[in-house]
């Protein structure tokens, strides 16, 4: 009778503790009941619920070109139910012995969608280097345009690179691999560090660039303040602005990259008012300053360290891959439009940023009205760098938060998104008012050093080592951009 009552006990605690509601009340309170119902129930002994398993409808893991699918199976025929379950993390820690995570399957209401993630893209695209890129139709004239869009294509081909990297650990159980992972994966722990180094370092030098011009802007418009003051000012809204998600923070991507372009094209309608255009006919010149022009490309359109934050909180990776082609397609139009436009009608009066050739002529004179273009151009360039500052400190904040074993939400935002974001945001602007007086020597260390190895050389090596490609075309051009991401530095030096 004992024997009997144990063993219905037994059975009755078994049917409680595999119930979905006392499974999410006894999870950890980050992982709430509406993420637990999407993991496989039937969790075996060497799959841990901190790696989600494929759900039906989600994505397929699959990369065109790397994976070859069955005969029996057609690529566009493969689910989740016919993809393996995912290979057994180590414990129940990510690699690098960081805590566990969890994301929203695809799909999730918080995520980008392809438009959204093409946006927010884009605001990275269009930074201040865009102000720079008309200097390249001065140094070599038309033949700029190739140059251009040669570079963009480059780095949109080396996000797709990227991108295959982080899906095939996402296939050994890593829910949501991070740049510093892609390092440790590929080569070992002195790259991640390499890796991880650069990354932070580009981000922190070129957000502080953006806060000292966003400082400056915010002068030019309101000369009673100090650049002190305005710095503290931008610094206090952009806090704010991190608890916004990153699917709504979208749109204000949307606005910061159309802000942008409302600067230059304010430099552009006063240009239509000169009497006279410079008209030039110049096809080719200075061969000699390629590298330097090219590493400036890179530097304006290399956003590579931003890549994996903006990959996991798309829905989908199609739609990822999607918004890659269409962010740097946009990027490539507007660069050579724009600085093509404004080569004819500045010639070789092109100031090294565009913006002050804002209303004045040929001779640099300030033309009637142009006080107030220039004023007006300075306001879009404040509304454009304030919603550029919080994206780029996202991988920054998620790399706190993983150290520091927080959950962030699914496409972050929230107050722990303010609370990671505060001490890099002062960080920054510390750095900032230091960096003020030394901009150009801190803009050519950061360029030439972390640019082409964050654009060029890392994701062509984590490609080659964690894909493996099988195709001979694949590996050879892998390597030839690897190659070009470790002489470019020497070639910027040799030939400045």
């Amino acid at each position: 009778e004992t024997r009997r009552v144990f063993s219905a006990a037994l059975m009755a605690v078994a049917s409680l503790m595999s119930s979905p509601v006392l499974r999410a009340a006894l999870a950890d309170p980050l992982l709430g009941p509406d993420l637990l119902w999407k993991l496989d129930a039937s969790s075996s002994s060497d799959t841990v619920p901190s790696t989600p398993r494929l759900i039906p409808d989600e994505e397929l893991l699959l990369v065109y070109g790397l994976d070859e699918p069955d005969e029996e199976t057609p690529a566009h025929q493969i689910t989740a139910k016919t993809m393996p379950d995912p290979a057994s993390p180590r414990g129940t820690t990510a690699p690098l012995g960081t805590p566990a995570r969890v994301r929203a399957p695809d799909g999730d209401g918080a995520m980008m969608t392809m438009l959204e993630a093409s946006f927010s893209l884009l605001n990275f695209l269009m930074n201040v280097g865009q102000f720079t890129l008309p200097v390249l139709f001065v140094r070599h004239g038309w033949f700029a345009i190739l140059l251009i869009a040669l570079g963009s294509a480059l780095c949109a081909h080396t996000a797709l690179l990227m991108s295959d990297a982080l899906v095939q650990l996402m296939r050994r159980g890593v829910p949501t691999p991070d740049y510093a992972e892609l390092a440790m994966e590929a080569v070992g722990l002195k790259f991640a560090l390499l890796a991880h180094g650069c990354s932070l370092a580009e981000l922190l030098t070129f957000n502080c660039m953006n806060l000292i011009g966003l400082g400056k802007g915010v002068v030019s418009v309101f000369p009673a303040l100090s650049m002190e003051s305005a710095m503290c000012l931008c610094i206090a809204i952009c806090v704010g602005l991190s608890a916004v998600p990153d699917r709504h923070f979208s749109y204000i991507a949307l606005i910061s990259a159309l802000a942008i372009l409302a600067a230059e094209g304010t430099c552009f309608l006063g240009g239509l008012e000169l009497s006279q255009w410079e008209e030039p006919a110049l096809l080719f010149n200075n061969s000699l300053q390629i590298p330097s022009s090219f590493a400036l490309i890179i530097f304006a359109a290399g956003t590579h360290p931003l890549l994996p934050c903006l990959m996991h909180n798309t829905r989908t990776r199609r739609e990822y891959r999607s918004s890659v082609v269409v962010g740097w397609a946009m990027f490539t139009v507007i660069s050579v439009v724009l600085g093509g436009g404004f080569f004819y009608m500045f010639g070789f009066s092109i100031q090294p940023l565009i913006t002050e050739n804002t209303g004045r002529d040929l001779s640099l004179q300030t033309v009637p009205g142009g006080r107030a273009l220039q004023r007006m151009s300075g306001i879009w360039v404040s509304v454009k760098l304030l919603g550029a500052i919080v994206p780029v400190t996202r991988p920054i904040s998620q790399s706190l938060a993983r150290k520091a074993g927080v959950q962030l939400p699914a496409g972050n935002g929230g107050w722990r998104s303010v609370l990671l974001t505060l001490p890099i945001l002062t960080f920054m602007l510390v750095s900032a008012s230091f960096m003020q007086h030394y901009i150009e020597i801190f803009e050519s260390l950061i360029g030439g050093s972390a640019m082409g190895f964050n654009a060029l050389t890392f994701p062509a090596i984590t490609y080659l080592q964690i894909c493996e490609p099988k195709r001979l075309e694949q590996r050879i051009s892998a390597l030839a951009i690897c190659g070009l991401g470790l002489v470019l530095p020497l070639l910027v030096v040799a030939c400045p």
